[in-house]
């Protein structure tokens, strides 16, 4: 294989066209670097110093070649020239500002992102960076400047600010930049500084805002009435409001973190912080009902919450809280408990102490008419039955009046499962007379299985059905009773073709006592408000939609059994 064929296409012209100049005699001598082909496949660079020799007659005679391997060099050479190209793209691109000032003080290089900080200057290269900081800040910050880098410039003690501080520095204009600044000596023994600094004016904005919104929480904190505090997303609590410390009589630095515990009620401590735990842990807002011990060492009442505020990923960056005394509301709440438990025995003890002179009164007055059967004249004996009439009303009160007390003074809720078909079989049972005398006619759709007590929805469907009977119109009572499902729960409806209720008594018939046609219409208006009072502790609602003279839908709404139950 031949020289021309060992050499690298892209250099065999160059090479071609030195040696007709050479032939031709146009130069004596030529060096050239270029690219052969080893046997290995291989590229090496070798460098070619070619001259001529000429016979007597000038015509050529021999060319003499010397070829050195520069393969090493020429990568060198190649790998910095690429190094240039990077640091001089990185220098042009990079986010922040770098400029470089010589021994003199005077600006070498400047890359675009620094020419915000020269302002609108132009054409700053080469000029004294002490005269362009004259121009561009007020003289005492100029000065400032210029001596720290001639500190840097003389002992090579780099300057390099601490971390998210910054120097604010007042342009001609009056605007102000905040700036991070590190400023280093030239490497290799130069004197001269590279500076390298970025603008973190939005941070600044951003930071003072932040700080200027927590300087207002923080006075609106302390200015509130109730007792506030914040918690890190661990719980620790960092901040308590100035009630605090008032209320309680200690330090920040005494309650702080789970310090808080020492004035809790001791019998509400571990209650209060298993529920705070589990807050820190499912991210659930906190709520409770505890006691605090006053400076004074009396216990007060409070209702403590607390929310997680979450950042934007959603993770949590603290809790913040609050705590209001609710101390008069639970005294209140407690004396009316025992107002309630106190009337609910009163009203137990006189309707059952009044059952035994009503049995009396009814046993005497037949005792009456049975003896005197005829002897007595007819006014005597429309008397004898007003009597019994009155004695009949008193019992259906006070039974009434019974059921509703002892609604009051249930404590819970019953979780049986009911099967509401067959509590409608028995009030359709317990209705029987009063269905068959009125002509009434009942449909009744396939209703749904509840939880509860039995005799507790006996009581619904016996009032709502029997008042459709009691109340009816003109024509025989037509009564439907369905159920259907809405918004997770299920809802009832009862509806009639009766007298109606006009709609500035639907409100007032719930209440105990209301009835709104007098004696005409036997009852104790007690039975709609034990049905409101069911329902109410089932966790449902009842209501009525109605006018007079059109009949009545009542309806009711009852907890759905969640499936699987």
């Amino acid at each position: 294989m031949g020289s021309a064929e060992l050499t690298h296409p892209g250099d065999r012209a160059h090479m071609l066209e030195l040696m007709e100049q050479l032939i031709s005699g146009s130069i004596p001598t030529f060096v050239i670097e270029k690219r052969y082909f080893r046997k290995d496949g291989a590229t090496i660079w070798v460098q070619n110093s070619v001259s001529l020799t000429r016979d007597s007659k000038g015509r050529p005679a021999n060319i003499v070649k010397l070829c050195q391997d520069v393969t090493e060099r020429k990568q060198a050479e190649d790998a910095l020239r690429k190094n240039q190209t990077q640091l001089q793209t990185l220098f042009n691109e990079a986010p922040i500002g770098i400029f470089l000032i010589d021994a003199q003080m005077r600006i070498r290089q400047v890359n675009p992102t620094a020419t915000p900080l020269f302002g609108k200057i132009d054409n700053v290269l080469g000029r004294d960076f002490s005269e362009i900081l004259h121009i561009l800040w007020p003289r005492e910050t100029a000065m400032r400047i210029v001596d720290r880098f001639r500190h840097t410039r003389d002992t090579g003690e780099p300057y390099r600010v601490p971390e998210f501080s910054e120097e604010r520095y007042d342009r001609k204009e009056r605007e102000y930049y905040d700036w991070q600044i590190h400023r280093i000596p030239l490497p290799d023994g130069r004197q001269g500084v590279v500076c390298y600094f970025s603008d973190i004016s939005a941070h600044v904005k951003a930071r003072e805002a932040v700080t200027e919104s927590e300087e207002r929480l923080r006075f609106m904190a302390e200015s509130m009435p109730q007792k506030i505090f914040t918690a890190k997303p661990s719980g620790e609590v960092d901040y308590f409001n100035r009630q605090w410390t008032t209320f309680t009589g200690l330090s920040f630095d005494q309650i702080k973190d789970w310090g808080w515990k020492q004035f809790i009620h001791p019998e509400d401590v571990e209650e209060n912080v298993r529920t705070w735990k589990h807050s820190l842990d499912t991210g659930e807002p906190f709520e409770f009902v505890h006691r605090f011990r006053r400076a004074d060492g009396a216990y007060r009442w409070h209702l403590s919450r607390a929310h997680a505020m979450r950042d934007a990923d959603g993770k949590i960056s603290m809790w913040i809280g609050s705590n209001t005394d609710i101390h008069k509301e639970k005294q209140t709440e407690e004396e009316l408990r025992r107002v309630n438990e106190d009337l609910n025995l009163f009203a137990f003890a006189a309707s059952h102490d009044l059952q035994e002179p009503l049995r009396m009164i009814t046993s005497y007055s037949q005792l009456l008419v049975r003896e005197h059967r005829g002897a007595l004249n007819e006014d005597a004996e429309k008397l004898v039955g007003y009597i019994g009439e009155g004695t009949k009303r008193m019992r259906e009160l006070l039974s009434d009046l019974l059921a509703y007390t002892a609604l009051s003074a249930e404590q819970e809720v019953s979780a049986d499962l009911i099967d509401l078909n067959g509590v409608l079989r028995k009030v359709l049972e317990n209705l029987k007379p009063a269905i068959r005398d009125s002509g009434a006619s009942i449909r009744v759709n396939s209703l749904p299985r509840v939880r509860g007590a039995e005799v507790h929805f006996v009581q619904i469907f016996q009032n709502l059905i029997g008042n459709a009977i009691k109340y009816r119109g003109a024509a025989p009572p037509a009564i439907n009773v369905s159920a259907g499902m809405r918004n997770g729960e299920w809802r009832f409806e009862v509806s009639d073709n009766g007298m109606g209720i006009a709609p500035e008594y639907h409100e007032k018939i719930f209440g105990i006592f209301k009835r709104l046609h007098g004696k005409k219409i036997p009852g104790t208006g007690v039975g709609l408000a034990i049905c409101k009072r069911v329902v109410e502790r089932q966790g449902g609602r009842i209501w009525v939609e109605s006018e007079a003279g059109q009949g009545a839908k009542f309806y009711f709404t009852l907890p759905a059994i969640p499936v699987g139950n």
